[in-house]
């Protein structure tokens, strides 16, 4: 597996695109360590998964917290 701190999401009518960053602590240089490209039905898929996943680790360990901070509209860190 690769480490990521960072995704960033693209789409068009046909296909998601996911980049996964790994962003240097203090050098604020970032680069693709995994891209994986799915159709909508897919990203569909893992976004219900992850959202019930995620749920079930908050259940168990608490809330997530993120950053009051927005992220850029299409990129999620």
């Amino acid at each position: 597996g690769k480490y990521s701190n960072v995704a960033i999401v693209h789409n068009n009518d046909a296909e998601f695109v996911f980049d996964f960053v790994f962003m240097e602590p203090q050098r604020g240089q970032g680069r693709v360590v995994s891209r994986v490209i799915a159709n909508p039905r897919t990203a569909k898929r893992l976004m219900l998964g992850l959202n019930e996943m995620i749920a079930n680790f908050e259940t168990r360990f608490g809330e997530i917290k993120l950053p009051a901070v927005p992220s850029p509209k299409g990129t999620y860190h």
